[in-house]
């Protein structure tokens, strides 16, 4: 079984990112928003334009949002 971080290397910024607010990987998103800080205002189409800021806020990981 191939662990989450493995496919994340063909998978674009924003996904990474939303994936990473999913888990709560605190780790990982600090490490996606040091080196792309504008996908927390990146706003998903698919998830009535809310941005990945958003995403944290509504799934309490209050450490991000």
């Amino acid at each position: 079984m191939r662990s989450y971080h493995s496919l994340s290397t063909n998978v674009d910024v924003p996904t990474r990112l939303r994936r990473a607010i999913h888990l709560i990987d605190l780790t990982l998103v600090k490490r996606i928003v040091k080196n792309h800080a504008e996908t927390l205002q990146n706003p998903d189409l698919e998830d009535n334009g809310d941005t990945s800021l958003h995403l944290a806020a509504k799934l309490g990981f209050l450490e991000i949002a």
